[in-house]
């Protein structure tokens, strides 16, 4: 019989490098101290709960619906990848399914794919051309809008969407700087899906458009413990032409999935970043301030911490030692400017229990 857990854990080790890692003296080996982490906090397949089976369940078929959506893009010759990840993975491995209130779904196209769309396409300037779709798309004819060439995958995207889901806003990346890196995100779109569901995280769906692979964004995420994902449609093909040939065929398979299969797919693809499972074991919430200037640093304090204290209560609030042991010498000025800023973003009515010291 097939050991999902074991082999999920090898896999975890496999993609996050962990083994042969440098193990200082005295110190477990990094893949054995993770894995310690790793089976406190991942159940077996067989000891989901009923809720964690639905939740699994009912996102597989929102992402099938998202990336069949998607298809035309594979038959024009862009190739992409599509992760559940954050907080929805987390809460999930959590078994705190009820707390859920979204899905943040990332779409990766890489800009090779653009380069190799518009030279196979022999279009350089992406203006109206729904006669191309309907020439790279066999049998379907999509009222793809392609725009201006930095805009064009956005259009095509929002059309495509339109078609499953209900898209109430959407944001390009001027607006969502503060909260990421610029270059990370290029556009987000709110969406819903047609099909109500009694988890309200399903009837609330982010579609953020990455400009990096998922293993490469997280570790932009604010805090450790949001460092988990789900890569349910992995960009694995060498090339367009394998993504076209295979497409058809991954999409079918999924399609005739049963619900235990579903369930295996979904936890088979599960990615937890170390430092994530380290904050689920140790009830901490490590802010990951490498990088950020302070503007970010506040809006991470003042948004996403406040969500994390009303689902973690009692989870620690830390920051990350390697960061302190860079700057021993600031580490106290550091400390007291980071406290100053928790207190200028919490409450005044918080009460002593969530307010954190560093």
């Amino acid at each position: 019989m097939k050991n999902f857990k074991n082999d999920l854990l090898s896999k975890n080790i496999s993609q996050l490098n962990l083994e042969g890692q440098p193990v200082k003296e005295g110190m477990k080996p990094l893949a054995k101290t993770y894995e310690d982490k790793f089976n406190q906090i991942v159940p077996d397949i067989d000891e989901l709960s009923t809720s964690q089976e639905i939740f699994l369940i009912n996102t597989f078929d929102t992402l099938y619906a998202i990336s069949n959506q998607l298809k035309p893009f594979n038959n024009m010759g862009v190739s992409y990848s599509l992760s559940l990840a954050g907080g929805a993975v987390r809460d999930f491995l959590l078994d705190r399914v009820e707390t859920i209130a979204d899905l943040d779904v990332y779409l990766f196209l890489g800009n090779n794919n653009i380069d190799e769309f518009s030279r196979t396409s022999g279009v350089k300037n992406l203006v109206v051309l729904e006669e191309l779709a309907a020439q790279k798309i066999t049998g379907d004819n999509y009222p793809i809008i392609l725009r201006k060439d930095e805009d064009y995958l956005d259009y095509a995207i929002s059309s495509l969407m339109k078609k499953e889901f209900d898209i109430s806003n959407s944001f390009h990346k001027t607006h969502v700087s503060r909260e990421y890196l610029e270059a990370a995100i290029k556009s987000i779109f709110k969406m819903q899906s047609r099909k109500k569901h009694n988890l309200q995280a399903l009837n609330n769906i982010d579609l953020i458009i990455t400009q990096s692979p998922i293993a490469d964004f997280v570790l932009l995420f604010d805090f450790e413990i949001c460092k988990t994902y789900i890569d349910f449609r992995p960009n694995r093909f060498k090339n367009i032409h394998d993504e076209l040939k295979n497409e058809n065929n991954f999409l079918s398979n999924l399609n005739s999935f049963s619900d235990k299969q579903k369930i295996e797919h979904m936890y088979s693809s599960i990615i937890m970043e170390h430092s994530c499972l380290k904050d689920m074991v140790d009830k901490t919430l490590t802010i990951n301030l490498n990088k950020f200037p302070k503007e970010h640093i506040d809006y991470f304090l003042e948004k996403h911490y406040l969500k994390l204290l009303d689902k973690f209560p009692t989870y620690e609030f830390k920051t990350q030692d390697i960061v302190m042991k860079q700057n021993p010498e600031n580490s106290e000025v550091f400390r007291k400017a980071l406290n100053l800023r928790l207190n200028k973003v919490l409450p005044e009515n918080i009460n002593q229990v969530k307010r954190p010291k560093i």
